[in-house]
C-alpha cells in the first residue's frame, strides 16, 4: 500500500482557513495578503512562494494548534532559502510577538549567566527540566542526546561551564 503523500501548500493554505473558521477576506488579512494571493495560495497559482506569506501562514497555523500544516508551509520556507528544516517538521517555535521576543532574551540571558542575569541561571535551569525533557521526547534526536538531556539541565549545564565552552570556542576557530 502507498505511503500517503504530505499535503501541498494549497491544500495546507485552504485546511488551515477552514480549520481556522474564516472567510477567504478574513484570512488574508490575517496573513497580510492581497485576495488575489490567497486565492492563488489555496488554488494552486503561485509558483514560487513569498518567504513573507509563507512565513504567516506558519505562525497562523502554529498559533491555531496545526503544527502538521506548520511544518508544511515551513518545510516550503526552507525549500525556497535552499536550506533545510532543521526540526524535520517535528517542533519549530517562533515568537509571534514583540513581547514573547522580549520574554525569550531574558531567557537566554539567564540561561547564559550575563551580567546581572547570573542570579537567575540556576533557577532558570532548575525549572527548564521538565520541559526540556518533554521537548527532547518529541525530537528526533539520537540516543546519546537524549541521554544528555534526561541528565537534568542544571547537571549538563554545570559540566559544561561557561568558561570551558568559551574555551573551546576559541580553540576551534
Amino acid at each position: 500500500m502507498a505511503e500517503p503523500q504530505p499535503p501541498t501548500i494549497q491544500d495546507a493554505a485552504r485546511e488551515l482557513r477552514k480549520h481556522l473558521r474564516l472567510s477567504q477576506q478574513a484570512m488574508a488579512t490575517q496573513l497580510g495578503l492581497s485576495m488575489g494571493a490567497l486565492r492563488n495560495y489555496e488554488y494552486g497559482g503561485v509558483a514560487d512562494p513569498d518567504a513573507r506569506a509563507l512565513h504567516a501562514y506558519t505562525m497562523a497555523a502554529e498559533l491555531g494548534d496545526r503544527p502538521d500544516l506548520a511544518a508544511v508551509f515551513r518545510e516550503a520556507l526552507y525549500r525556497g532559502m535552499g536550506s533545510s528544516d532543521p526540526s524535520n517538521g517535528h517542533l519549530y517555535i517562533e515568537p509571534k510577538d514583540e513581547f514573547e521576543r522580549v520574554l525569550i532574551t531574558a531567557l537566554l540571558a539567564s540561561i547564559r549567566g550575563i551580567g546581572e542575569f547570573q542570579r537567575f541561571q540556576i533557577p532558570v535551569l532548575e525549572s527548564l527540566n521538565k520541559p526540556v525533557q518533554t521537548l527532547s521526547r518529541r525530537l528526533p534526536l539520537n540516543q546519546q542526546t537524549r541521554e544528555f538531556f534526561n541528565r537534568g539541565v542544571v547537571n549538563v549545564y554545570a559540566s559544561c561551564p561557561r568558561q570551558f565552552l568559551l574555551k573551546k570556542t576559541k580553540e576551534t576557530k
